[in-house]
């Protein structure tokens, strides 16, 4: 499957519409504390979800650390998923990505990161809603 970008004004409005394309019965939906609200992201992906399961995940740090991490597997553990959203800036997508890498693998966590031991299983699909356009990226 390739993956589809959607880009520029009212391209929130196909978040369904791809969502759709998974059937999801459980969604990780992964934000920032604030800034899901602050932003509009809130007011404008919660309908398009409202047909699945899903729980958030948003208790993390801005520029997370290792425990951040591994307080976000312990959520996942906790709630099974079988799509992930991550909506926000820097901060939030990373630990989407971590999260969603690090809970199916057959390999400590902690060893991926430390030692830098292999991944060998992928993660579930992933869509990603940036709010921002990085503002470290200078």
């Amino acid at each position: 499957m390739s993956t589809p970008h959607f880009i520029g004004p009212g391209s929130i409005n196909q978040l369904h519409t791809l969502i759709s394309q998974y059937s999801p019965e459980n969604i990780l939906l992964v934000t920032g504390k604030k800034s899901f609200i602050d932003s509009g992201a809130e007011s404008a992906i919660l309908p398009q979800i409202k047909d699945s399961g899903h729980v958030k995940f948003c208790d993390f740090e801005v520029n997370p650390k290792l425990q951040d991490v591994e307080k976000g597997l312990d959520f996942a553990q906790n709630h099974p998923f079988d799509l992930v959203l991550a909506v926000g800036g820097g901060s939030p997508l990373d630990m989407a990505k971590l999260i969603n890498i690090l809970a199916f693998q057959s390999t400590d966590p902690l060893s991926i990161i430390l030692q830098k031991e292999p991944i060998n299983s992928p993660g579930k699909p992933l869509i990603a809603i940036p709010t921002t356009f990085g503002t470290g990226s200078e």
